[in-house]
């Protein structure tokens, strides 16, 4: 167009020559003024908030919103003013209006290239929470759409199962007691061979042991109960959580019979790995017991599955 019209092929006035650069410039004009929109909510709250470290961060994101606006003021604003004193000089052959053009442009960008420095630090950390916010974001939306896909394409029966099965129904499957072998390991209790070993029990060895607690003298006394205050000491050790030690081993993962652990640490490691934690195998549910004899304990709940 600007070739037609130096050689005079067409009649048209110089404004309208520049018609797509107008449609640019005023897309950008669009958006200068929501930004300026912004800047002016994000002024008025900073001057009705009374709270210091509110005040700070309204502070930070003020100067980085007058920043976005001078920066898009130089893309829109002044190209915007440029092109009407050029138009203008091409229009009546006027010097004024563009060299006025020409020095409002270095005057501005000299005022920008001075508050960027002079705001770097507050500009930099601006830049840096607005990077991170979108990581963030990105990260929320990436891990909702990889469980997403897990629960809906996992191979596995297991978790295609978890979506029907509620805890009544694991619960009875689920063996009533188990047997603490150890710290960390239980197993199912067989009722009728405990039942059974209970009354093949010799009464004559039920007379020797009552025979000699009768018999015990007040040497002895000092004796037991140092043995007994050392049982309390590995009982107690043996009823906390061998990962962090603070609270009691209460959770069991099944089928596999491992625990020692509490309920807070099975179930986090099972929502993370829906693996045992001491032999790596698939865990099905993570069940609560409560001590019900000496190695005997019962399954009272269900607590992940």
């Amino acid at each position: 167009m600007i070739n037609l019209k130096q050689i005079q092929w067409v009649d048209w006035d110089w404004i309208y020559i520049f018609a797509i650069l107008w449609i640019f410039l005023s897309i950008i004009c669009i958006f200068q003024l929501i930004f300026l929109f912004d800047f002016i909510c994000k002024a008025s709250s900073f001057l009705q908030e009374r709270d210091p470290i509110n005040r700070e961060a309204f502070n930070q994101q003020i100067i980085g919103s007058l920043w976005i606006n001078l920066l898009i003021l130089c893309i829109s604003g002044l190209p915007t003013f440029s092109m009407v004193c050029y138009t203008i000089k091409l229009q009546t052959g006027t010097n004024s209006y563009n060299q006025l053009s020409i020095t409002l442009s270095v005057i501005y960008s000299l005022v920008f290239i001075v508050f960027t420095l002079y705001y770097r630090i507050s500009l930099s950390q601006f830049v840096s929470q607005i990077q991170q916010s979108r990581v963030i974001e990105n990260n929320v939306e990436s891990n909702a759409d990889n469980q997403q896909r897990y629960q809906l394409n996992s191979p596995s029966s297991k978790h295609r199962n978890h979506l029907i099965k509620s805890k009544e129904q694991i619960l009875t499957h689920l063996p009533q007691y188990l047997i603490r072998l150890s710290q960390t390991y239980f197993m199912p209790a067989n009722d009728n061979d405990n039942a059974s070993q209970q009354k093949k029990q010799p009464q004559k060895f039920q007379f020797e042991q009552q025979h000699f607690k009768r018999n015990k003298t007040d040497q002895d006394q000092p004796k037991f109960s140092n043995r007994n205050s050392l049982t309390e000491i590995n009982s107690d050790k043996d009823t906390q959580c061998f990962n962090c030690y603070q609270n009691e081993s209460c959770a069991v993962y099944m089928p596999c019979g491992h625990g020692g652990l509490c309920v807070k640490c099975a179930t986090e490691w099972f929502n993370e790995k829906q693996e045992c934690l001491i032999c790596r195998k698939p865990v099905e549910s993570v069940i609560q017991i409560s001590q019900s004899e000496q190695n005997k304990v019962q399954v009272i709940d269900v607590l992940a599955f």
